[in-house]
């Protein structure tokens, strides 16, 4: 046996015995390799078979993830449209407002300058007197301009 484990260059020489002993040895080894051989395939094709597995379930996660970022992309979408009106529409009403606040503070100098002058006009009297004093005046003088047509005209007044 221990010559089968030197080199094969004394082939020739050897016997029928020794080369079937040295051919029988190979075949084991070849045959355990093979098994071996086999075994570690087996387990590589089964390895393989759970990677792929592994790859379809991650693959069908990123599908589901990308699904939903798709999702809040439109909603974050959305949503930024739906700000940006409320901006706009937010900057107009705050324009009116200005707008309305000038338009009272004109009117209420108006007003406050009328009050003035109603009451440097007669200080004595109320408005709402000094208006009735006038009406009051201004239909006397309706009655007088259209007591000298007594047609229909003096009707309509009253």
């Amino acid at each position: 046996m221990i010559e089968s484990m030197q080199p094969l260059n004394n082939w020739d020489h050897l016997n029928s015995d020794e080369k079937y002993v040295i051919c029988d040895s190979l075949l084991q080894k070849t045959k355990h390799r093979n098994c071996l051989l086999i075994v570690e395939n087996r387990n590589l094709k089964n390895k393989i078979k759970n990677m792929e597995f592994e790859l379809r379930t991650v693959r069908d996660a990123l599908r589901v993830e990308n699904s939903k970022l798709v999702q809040l992309n439109e909603k974050l979408r959305v949503k930024t449209k739906e700000r940006l009106d409320f901006l706009a529409k937010e900057e107009k009403l705050s324009r009116n407002v200005k707008t309305l606040k000038s338009k009272l503070n004109k009117e209420q100098s108006k007003l406050a300058s009328l009050e003035e002058k109603m009451q440097m006009a007669s200080p004595e009297r109320t408005p709402s007197r000094a208006l009735n004093q006038r009406f009051g005046q201004l239909m006397d003088r309706l009655k007088r301009r259209l007591g000298r047509r007594r047609n229909t005209v003096h009707n309509v007044c009253y």
